[in-house]
């Protein structure tokens, strides 16, 4: 299955999700590994993976398509969703995105569960905007405010040879 998204309209948007979201097979009783990718020219591929109950697979999804995303496609043997952002352009920064929603078996399910658990969660609306995207980059801290420098006043001159005076007061007129 596979199927654009039109931003044509708001109409077309959500009927072309809907339409999306209808043909897609989600097991809700599973559990899906979700990753992210982004690639953005002269900066490092950024990558986040976590872990996205079944039941919350297709609000997420749906969230996605409304939001960031203009193409799905699901393959037919494996079961595993795909979902990208291909349209380069100046005004995001040549940026695209792809996010992948593969099932885990029930072993594999409940050792990342586990995993996770043991890890501090980051919240996901913490990073669901691409511009602020945590990555595993380490970003440099914001340079220091530079000392605002005083100017002095403007020094007096002579009104006749329009020189500026010596430390005692004479201009040598």
């Amino acid at each position: 299955m596979r199927a654009n998204i039109r931003r044509t309209t708001l109409d077309a948007l959500h009927a072309d999700a809907d339409a999306a979201l209808a043909q897609l097979n989600i097991d809700a009783d599973a559990a899906y590994i979700w990753t992210l990718t982004i690639w953005q020219p002269g900066q490092p591929t950024t990558e986040r993976t976590e872990l996205v109950p079944g039941r919350e697979l297709a609000t997420l999804v749906r969230v996605q398509l409304l939001t960031s995303m203009h193409e799905i496609e699901q393959d037919e043997t494996t079961g595993t969703i795909t979902t990208r952002w291909t349209r380069q352009s100046k005004r995001n920064n040549y940026r695209t995105q792809q996010a992948v929603f593969a099932k885990l078996s029930d072993g594999q399910a409940a050792t990342l569960t586990a995993r996770a658990a043991s890890t501090p969660h980051t919240p996901a609306h913490a990073l669901d905007d691409p511009a602020r995207f945590v990555s595993r980059r380490v970003l440099a801290p914001a340079p220091a405010a530079r000392p605002r420098a005083t100017v002095p006043a403007r020094p007096k001159v002579c009104d006749r040879c329009f020189q500026v005076p010596a430390a005692n007061g004479t201009c040598g007129c």
